[in-house]
């Protein structure tokens, strides 16, 4: 099983995980083949690459400083 690291900077992790891991539910349920965890600043992936490669290109895309506001629909739109 493949697996990688992703530190996540400029936004509290808090922020970006939602109240409760409420967003880091959501990402686990629109990406069944991934295992994701997170620890502070750090999340891990691990499962299929290709998977992991669509997974960190959307948050890229929601942690970009244009849409730098995490919330119910931005974590939902990650799956787009």
């Amino acid at each position: 099983m493949n697996s990688r690291e992703l530190l996540i900077e400029d936004i509290e992790p808090a922020q970006l995980l939602g109240a409760h891991n409420k967003h880091l539910k959501t990402f686990q349920a629109h990406f069944p083949k991934l295992k994701i965890l997170s620890r502070g600043h750090n999340i891990f992936l691990s499962g299929d690459n290709t998977e992991m490669n669509i997974f960190e290109e959307k948050l890229e895309k929601l942690l970009a400083p244009s849409s730098f506001h995490v919330d119910d629909v931005s974590a939902d739109l990650i799956v787009l």
